[in-house]
């Protein structure tokens, strides 16, 4: 008796990054990409077409990096249109050439310390996805936001290629990632809010116009306080933004990543 052959399956993993005017807008996306390179057989960077000099320093990073691709997103201008980034989200995942893939903002970074459980995910070839914890720092690298407020500190950001990615919140078509997601030790950090003060308004105002056609006009009158006292600390300005859940930040004093402690302490927050 003969017996059937198994069909040998070669797992691979692609990094996902996404960035637009990475540059300009004071993102962490080089360090985002460099925290994916060590797992990842490739990383694919989707620019949406960024007109500060970020697709420029990434082509020239390929020429010394070969695991790094880019794709270039059509930038659709989003006006009121909420759709656009779980839209950019499968545009960057159909670019992947592996079987599965680590989607981070460019805003995120993949913690050194979750390598090994990323490791054993891809070497198993589960058809699930993963849940990671994602820690959202604010007002500076020793403060978290707390949760169940601004932003997920849960989200699906290990997946198989071929499944269809929701962003941080419930989408009808990421039902699948959501309801096949189990839990890991998988830490992704994100550092988005403490980019530089000039950097963080403008992104703001022009993510709410992106996803609600106009913008909180609290950033508006921060912003004017700030020009007023072009002096103000870091940890200051961010005590101007009027937010409910500000003055119940939760204490950090753990790890960073390596790879992000230069980018903190450029900003005035060493480690």
């Amino acid at each position: 008796m003969r017996l059937a052959r198994r069909k040998i399956v070669h797992m691979s993993l692609s990094g996902l990054v996404l960035i637009r005017n990475g540059i300009s807008l004071d993102y962490c996306f080089q360090e985002a990409i460099a925290s994916l390179l060590p797992v990842c057989d490739e990383v694919v960077v989707s620019d949406g077409e960024s007109e500060d000099g970020t697709q420029e320093l990434l082509r020239e990073w390929m020429t010394r990096e070969p695991k790094l691709k880019l794709c270039v997103y059509k930038w659709p201008h989003p006006s009121g249109h909420i759709e656009f980034y779980v839209d950019w989200i499968q545009f960057g995942r159909v670019h992947c050439r592996c079987t599965h893939l680590c989607h981070l903002d460019g805003d995120e970074v993949l913690d050194e310390r979750s390598y090994r459980a990323v490791r054993y995910y891809n070497r198993d070839g589960p058809k699930h996805t993963l849940w990671c914890k994602r820690l959202n720092f604010w007002r500076d690298h020793k403060h978290l936001i707390p949760e169940g407020v601004c932003c997920s500190h849960r989200v699906v950001r290990l997946a198989p290629q071929s499944m269809w990615l929701p962003s941080d919140g419930p989408h009808p078509k990421g039902h699948e990632a959501i309801s096949n997601a189990e839990p890991s030790n998988v830490v992704i950090f994100h550092y988005g809010f403490l980019r530089r003060k000039e950097a963080f308004f403008k992104k703001a105002k022009a993510l709410q116009s992106y996803f609600f056609n106009s913008y909180d006009p609290r950033l508006v009158d921060v912003e004017r306080l700030l020009i007023l006292d072009g002096e103000r600390t870091h940890k200051n300005w961010m005590q101007e933004v009027d937010l409910e859940w500000k003055d119940n930040l939760v204490p950090y004093d753990g790890h960073h990543p390596e790879i992000i402690k230069p980018w903190l302490t450029e900003r005035g927050m060493p480690v």
